[in-house]
């Protein structure tokens, strides 16, 4: 593995799509190919899928996106002397999103190489100066700007009773057995929405990543309530409104309130903003 492996990765990574990494990277796209089965041979990982609006990052290459960014730009650092005295604006994204949506927020922080400025990414846990995240995680001195929304929906067995609905409600989630993911939406948060219901909901079993999550619902270990971005790609399973509910999560900018205002910041604000999140 080497510096070019991992650039030709990070392009594939925020483009998302073959043809535009190989035009970013000036080659041709079976070279861009080749290197990532390289890298993913050096790796013992699966880093992309094929979909129909270019490819998917995995959770591994998720990650190894992080660590990469890093490595290239402490590389950066070491090779141009001029980045000594130039400012470091660190962008908080978290790993779990849409891969569509994170991807239009990468390339758009990719061409702010004019605002003078060194954009460096970070993982969610690692100190930020602006990050995109979720509404209710804002601190008391942070300003939220509002990006997008993503529903909350059911996800079930094709043959499970509830998919024979024309309508599901929350008082039809009476008594159902639940799969949950505790650090996203744990048992007080599914209470909420059946909280009128005589039975309380079930859980079944306990899942710690979302394509574990998905693997219990196949299994029919129960029904799961997942938000938009983490049934994007999802096809081998029912996918329902629940009517009647409410059930949303707000993205958008954090940023503390006094830095909104200023030069590097308020550049970077509004290019993000810029960004149409509806269409893929």
């Amino acid at each position: 593995m080497n510096p070019s492996m991992l650039r030709t990765f990070v392009a594939v990574y925020e483009e998302g799509k073959l043809t535009l990494a190989a035009q970013r990277c000036g080659v041709t796209q079976p070279t861009i190919t080749n290197v990532i089965k390289m890298l993913e041979q050096d790796l013992g990982e699966s880093l992309f899928k094929r979909g129909g609006q270019g490819v998917v990052p995995t959770g591994v290459a998720h990650s190894l996106y992080f660590k990469a960014k890093n490595i290239l730009s402490e590389l950066d650092l070491i090779l141009n002397t001029g980045w000594d005295s130039v400012e470091t604006v660190k962008v908080g994204i978290p790993p779990i999103m849409s891969p569509h949506k994170h991807q239009k927020i990468l390339r758009t922080l990719n061409r702010l190489s004019n605002i003078g400025v060194r954009i460096h990414i970070c993982h969610k846990r690692q100190p930020s100066d602006i990050k995109i995240g979720m509404d209710d995680k804002r601190t008391e001195n942070e300003l939220f700007i509002p990006l997008w929304n993503e529903k909350f929906k059911l996800c079930i067995p094709f043959e499970h009773p509830l998919n024979q609905l024309a309508e599901i409600t929350p008082s039809d989630l009476d008594g159902v057995e639940f799969v949950v993911n505790p650090r996203c939406f744990n048992r007080k948060r599914i209470a909420r929405v059946t909280s009128g219901n005589k039975r309380a909901i079930k859980v079944t079993a306990h899942a710690h990543s979302k394509p574990m999550l998905i693997q219990l619902v196949r299994a029919g270990y129960g029904a799961a309530l997942m938000s938009d971005a983490m049934l994007e790609g999802v096809q081998d399973v029912a996918i329902r409104e629940l009517s009647g509910s409410e059930m949303l999560i707000r993205y958008g900018i954090l940023v503390v309130a006094d830095k909104a205002e200023e030069l590097p910041y308020s550049q970077i604000i509004n290019a993000i903003k810029t960004i149409d999140f509806s269409a893929l």
